[in-house]
């Protein structure tokens, strides 16, 4: 009988998307070094030389060609797109669908797994069940996500905060936590000889949009520049829609002397970019989790970031970082001050930073999947982390895991009452 395989869905994979598909990157990577076969479904990204994957990557065209940017039609092509390959390829069943978002892939794979008469699991990063609103999702997109839950077996959700927003919306089948976790790249490099505190910058590194609130480091900066209390630079690093009023910001508020502007850096770049950050400023809305904040801890390079849920998870105000009301200038200015002017408290805060990022290592995310994936599709049950375990049940490791046990890498029981729908 053919090895069991795993077919992945997804509407961003390197070099397209964020944290959502470069975390999806390592989990396939590292699936496929234990010899569990993959294969990916996702859009072409014209730039297919890029990267080089070790595990087949079939493309759907579509009209997506910006790394941060999508729109409806593109997804509607790629659903359609995967739609099409699922009806070639009836014939030849995975074990399991996993569909990287519920929005557009959890749609797509609602279809596919009917196709290929294959369980759904689901892995949630954020923007799928937010909507990029503190205040939730729009009625469509509360119906389609009850809809993918009805079929879906298995959800992964990136952060205790992103399932108990999930929770309140519906109820989705098996929620478990599967974080993010920094590269093995990132993990190589060791922090190393960085500059002298007064060189230090603050930085801000990520999309320019309305969910990442860019625009709000700027009036933070602006407060504390009419204060003459800026003593430190600051460096924006990213692309997308608001990246027009980032820039016209910087220059009508005379700010050029203490921000630079700067387009979004290859992934190879961003080891150096932390690595000499006084601080990483995370000024988000609202969050599914944050990758960039744990590749920062990695290089003991503490966070000051807005006190919602998914943030919360990893950053402890005065622990492991400083946490300021959300959407709140003068507070984030008042942290920015308050770490600036303390620098035996921002190399604690980076210490302890260091030392918790210490369990999110992508090895232990594919431990968790494979154990719970192995549950609704039996054939995965030979590469489970329990089946190469002497010392008992799959679930033994979950129960040894302190990180599990902090609900990190845990599951959590549904909730026992009907559908909120």
């Amino acid at each position: 009988m053919e090895s069991p395989w795993i077919l992945v869905l997804s509407h961003e994979f390197p070099p397209l998307g964020g944290g959502g598909g470069k975390n999806l990157y390592l989990l396939c990577r590292e699936l496929t070094r234990r010899g569990v076969k993959v294969r990916v479904w996702t859009v072409d990204p014209a730039k297919r030389n890029q990267w080089k994957h070790e595990f087949p990557v079939e493309y759907i065209q579509t009209e997506r060609t910006e790394r941060f940017e999508t729109n409806p039609r593109s997804m509607r092509s790629f659903i359609l797109g995967a739609c099409r390959l699922a009806w070639r390829s009836r014939n030849d069943r995975p074990a399991l669908v996993l569909a990287n978002m519920a929005l557009p892939a959890g749609v797509a794979g609602w279809f596919v797994c009917r196709v290929l008469k294959a369980p759904l699991a689901v892995w949630h990063h954020g923007d799928d069940i937010h909507a990029g609103r503190p205040e939730g999702p729009g009625f469509f997109h509360r119906f389609l996500l009850r809809r993918i839950w009805n079929r879906s077996a298995l959800n992964f959700f990136l952060s205790r905060g992103l399932q108990d927003m999930a929770e309140a919306l519906g109820s989705p089948k098996r929620p478990v936590i599967l974080p993010a976790c920094p590269s093995p790249e990132i993990l190589a490099i060791a922090p190393g000889a960085a500059p002298e505190p007064e060189k230090r910058y603050f930085l801000f590194l990520g999309r320019f949009d309305p969910v990442k609130n860019p625009l709000l480091v700027l009036e933070a900066m602006l407060l504390l520049k009419s204060k003459k209390a800026l003593t430190r630079t600051l460096r924006m690093v990213g692309s997308g829609g608001l990246r027009g009023a980032v820039y016209n910001t910087i220059r009508n508020d005379y700010l050029t002397q203490f921000v630079a502007l700067e387009d979004a850096a290859a992934f190879d770049k961003v080891p150096d970019l932390l690595r000499s950050a006084y601080a990483l400023v995370v000024p988000s809305r609202i969050e599914g989790f944050n990758t960039t904040i744990l590749e920062a801890a990695h290089f003991g390079v503490p966070a000051i970031a807005s006190d919602v849920p998914g943030i919360r998870d990893f950053v402890r105000h005065g622990e492991t970082g400083m946490l300021f009301p959300a959407n709140d200038a003068a507070g984030l200015a008042e942290a920015m001050k308050a770490l600036s002017a303390d620098p035996a408290l921002r190399d604690t805060l980076g210490r302890n930073a260091r030392e918790a990022v210490v369990p999110y290592r992508p090895e232990r995310v594919t431990d968790t999947f494979l154990r719970h994936a192995a549950e609704i599709a039996s054939l995965l049950s030979i590469h489970a982390p329990g089946a190469r375990n002497a010392a008992g049940s799959p679930n033994a490791a979950a129960s040894r895991d302190p990180v599990g046990s902090q609900g990190a890498l845990g599951t959590r029981s549904a909730p026992a009452s009907a559908d909120k729908a």
